[in-house]
């Protein structure tokens, strides 16, 4: 039976790396090489280049995503793999790889909401006394929905935003 490159899997890596879920990403990464595997190592080698070129792009997506410089020493680690001494090298570095970079950016996520809730505190604190300010408001100014920020406020602080404002 020939060699197809699995596409549909290919599909569901990239979505779950990009959605920064690791356990996903890594199951998927591990049913990829394992269908790669039985075809011969000419073929595991296609299946590695191809797979290194889509987390090439997610990698790159996902930097401007988060707004991250730092993940420069992941692309010739990405190289690295292209180059296989065996199977178990590629699985272990593949598993280096994506977890730096979901953490970076789960970490780089986590600073925002924080930066983020910190500048909500100091837009209620200068803004108290307007009857006016609610949530919607406060949304507004962030470019974000009501019940987003409310949810991402309470995350933080364990109060909603009208809670806080009370308090």
């Amino acid at each position: 039976q020939p060699f197809h490159y699995p596409l549909d899997k290919e599909r569901i890596f990239e979505e779950a790396l990009n959605s920064l879920n690791l356990d996903e990403t890594l199951r998927i990464l591990e049913d990829i090489i394992t269908t790669g595997y039985v075809y011969g190592p000419q073929n595991m080698r296609r299946l590695i280049l191809r797979l290194t070129a889509s987390l090439s792009s997610v990698v790159e997506n996902l930097e401007r995503t988060y707004h991250i410089s730092s993940m420069g020493d992941v692309i010739p680690m990405i190289l690295q793999v292209q180059n296989p001494e065996n199977i178990d090298g590629v699985k272990d570095l593949l598993t280096k790889i994506i977890s730096r970079v979901i953490s970076t950016c789960l970490e780089t996520k986590e600073e925002k909401h924080d930066q983020t809730v910190l500048q909500i505190k100091d837009l209620i604190a200068g803004d108290i006394r307007n009857f006016n300010l609610s949530v919607e408001s406060l949304a507004d100014e962030f470019n974000l929905t009501s019940s987003y920020i409310n949810r991402l406020f309470k995350q933080h602080t364990s109060f909603s935003i009208a809670g806080y404002i009370n308090k």
